[in-house]
This record gives structure tokens, C-alpha cells and sequence, in this order.
């Protein structure tokens, strides 16, 4: 993240090319800045979409691991949809931080989420003059103030100055693909799977905070 700062989303993606390069040629295939659209577990095939192509591509696979399955989110509190209320999920997210925090009007910002990255945000705000405060629990934060742009952050303690508030909380939407595999989602957007992290589905497993062993 910090090499990329002063770069381009252009860049960042020729970089990001540049390296799956390199691992093709250990026969390793990676593909950075790319979701997966549908799963078709009869036929083994995943619908990707990479961010610069229009078309998606298909990809036959073995054996699938599912290993996501929470994406960041703001609480869902008043003021929420105010401009400088945003999260810290994607490259995306980040280049924008980046962009507001090069302004003299992002003051007072608020991060929030028991992130490690925000830990060297604060320090590295810090030292460019900045004030910021950092909320744990999602709790925390009970609204936003401001007409379009966010101007304060309500919590339990009263309301304070904030120009940009960065969010790291997670949710347990159900990712998009997920549809595509419907004996297996459960209520609250992850995979039921058996003892070796398993699908009800022949040759697809779960892991990570996606996977929620069968009872």
C-alpha cells in the first residue's frame, strides 16, 4: 500500500499485471483487481471479472476454496451517506482516502475497526499535522453530522469535529456469487460446510470467516 501511494490507478494496475507475470512463470496463475461473478459446481467453471476488461472469463478448477465472505462497511447509523463517510475495502477506497487526505479542509479525521493498517494511518497523520482518533467498536459511533459534506461524528461522549471518517468494520453480506450455491448459504451469508471444510457441494470448500460447520 505505501509504494502505491503516489501512483495512478493506471499504474497500480500495470504493476499488478507486471507481477502476475512473474509468478506465471512458475506456473502460478494470480489475478490481482478481480471478483468472482458465478460458480457453476456441475461443471466446475468460475465466472470471473477483472476491473479493466468488460468481459468476463471463465476459469475450470479441481477443487474450489472459498476463503471471503465479509466486506467493509459503515454502520448503519444517521448521516451515513454523507461525502467523507467511506470505507477502507478496496484499491478503489484507498486511492480515494488518499486524494481527500491531500486537502487542508480533512482536519479532524476518524478512523474505526480493529484494523492494523489504521494503526500506521494514525502515526502517519499524525505527524502531518493532522488530528485523528481512533474508534474500536462499532458501537462507537452513534451518527454523522454535516448537509452533504460530513462536518461531525455523534457518540455516546457528545458530538466532535470530523472532516473524513474511514471505516474498517466488517459486514457478513453475502457475496455475489454466493447466489450461484444455494443449498449451501446460510442465514447470515456464509458456506455450510462438513468436517474437512466441504460444501454440500462436490469438490467446493469453505474457509475462513465464510465457513460455518454443519450442526
Amino acid at each position: 500500500m505505501k509504494k502505491c501511494t503516489g501512483w495512478s490507478l493506471d499504474k497500480i494496475r500495470e504493476e499488478y499485471q507486471k507481477e502476475e507475470e512473474k509468478l506465471r512463470l512458475g506456473n502460478i496463475s494470480l489475478r490481482l483487481l478481480t471478483k468472482a461473478l458465478l460458480v457453476d459446481p456441475e461443471n466446475r467453471v468460475v465466472t470471473l471479472q477483472r476491473a479493466w476488461k468488460e468481459t468476463p472469463e471463465q476459469l475450470s478448477y479441481d477443487l474450489l476454496i472459498l476463503a471471503t465472505g465479509r466486506s467493509e462497511r459503515v454502520p448503519d447509523v444517521p448521516g451515513r451517506n454523507l461525502f467523507g463517510v467511506q470505507t477502507l475495502g478496496s484499491l478503489e477506497d484507498f486511492l480515494l482516502f488518499r486524494e481527500m487526505t491531500k486537502s487542508r479542509f480533512a482536519h479532524f479525521i476518524a478512523l474505526q475497526g480493529e484494523n492494523p493498517v489504521f494503526l500506521s494511518l494514525c502515526r502517519v497523520l499524525r505527524e502531518q499535522g493532522r488530528e485523528v482518533t481512533l474508534y474500536g467498536q462499532e458501537g462507537d459511533i452513534l451518527g454523522f453530522t454535516g448537509d452533504v459534506f460530513v462536518d461531525g461524528i455523534r457518540t455516546r461522549q457528545g458530538i466532535f469535529p470530523c472532516d473524513l471518517y474511514l471505516s474498517g468494520c466488517k459486514s457478513t453480506k453475502p457475496q455475489e456469487y454466493l447466489h450461484s450455491l444455494p443449498q449451501a448459504v446460510t442465514a447470515d451469508g456464509g458456506l455450510t460446510v462438513d468436517a474437512e471444510g466441504e460444501t454440500p457441494y462436490a469438490g467446493v470448500f469453505a474457509a475462513g470467516s465464510l465457513a460455518c460447520p454443519a450442526t
